[in-house]
């Protein structure tokens, strides 16, 4: 019988903290602070379910029962471009004799990046949304 792996999710509230600390203490021009505060995060989990399995090839133990699991998609938004990356993040703490998690372990990451600039038209709508 397998273990389910426990799912892991992540916020973003620390990320809008973090800008507005680097904004203070870096005190940027105006176009480079306009620019800064319109960048946005979220975070989406992607639905893996629990019973996530690596990717390795057949017969490769690596991970075959991660003990926790991360999958996602990050999204960056500025005044013209979003970035996108995808994360598939699982882990498996090693258990020493005496039953208690150590330090080591198997990790298995990978990730995608993409970036679109935005069109005229959805530029359109953000102002148009800011002027109201």
């Amino acid at each position: 019988m397998t273990t389910p792996s426990q799912k892991v999710t992540l916020t973003s509230e620390a990320f809008k903290i973090a800008l507005d600390r680097y904004i203070d203490y870096n005190k940027p021009d105006p176009l480079a602070r306009q620019q800064l505060e319109s960048w946005s995060l979220q975070w989406s989990d992607d639905n893996l379910g629990t019973d996530a399995k690596s990717e390795g090839s057949e017969g490769d133990d690596f991970l075959s029962q991660p003990s926790h699991s991360l999958q996602g998609s990050l999204e960056i938004g500025g005044l013209y471009v979003v970035i996108r990356i995808q994360v598939v993040c699982m882990w498996k703490n090693d258990v020493d004799r005496d039953g208690k998690t150590t330090q080591h372990g198997q990790l298995q990451f990978a990730s995608h990046a993409s970036a679109r600039f935005l069109t005229k038209t959805e530029l359109k709508q953000i102002d148009e949304q800011d002027g109201d």
